[in-house]
């Protein structure tokens, strides 16, 4: 973070040391983990998930990771971006039955580390 436009803020940095009145302008940059990392590091509200196809072409498996809030489409677009298959083309089932893309897991029923099966429509 930046006090102004050049005063950098460290993290042992504290409001009287750098004399910061309520009229100070702050520009902040967040840089977040990858949802991977945070699920590795035991992030409770990070969810993975296994998305699984098979097809003539063979078996393509991916490991997908959202937030708990998350709709389910973050999901599919994961393994639509990483395949490059469009995510108009693509349903997502668990046990037979389709995933709402505009809902998040726990709506679905989902509580993590389930396999999902993706249908890619031609």
């Amino acid at each position: 973070m930046y006090l102004g436009e050049d005063v950098k803020l460290e993290d042992e940095d504290t409001l009287e040391s750098v004399k910061m009145t309520e009229n100070c302008e702050i520009d902040a940059f967040y840089n977040e983990k990858p949802l991977k990392e945070l699920y590795q590091d035991g992030a409770i509200s990070i969810l993975r998930f296994k998305l699984q196809t098979s097809d003539r072409t063979g078996r393509q498996t991916m490991h997908v990771y959202v937030q708990k809030e998350s709709t389910m489409m973050c999901a599919l677009q994961q393994y639509a971006d990483h395949f490059a298959i469009d995510a108009r083309k693509i349903t997502l089932r668990f046990d037979g039955d389709p995933i709402l893309l505009d809902r998040n897991p726990e709506s679905n029923e989902l509580e993590g580390e389930e396999c999902i099966d993706v249908i890619i429509s031609e």
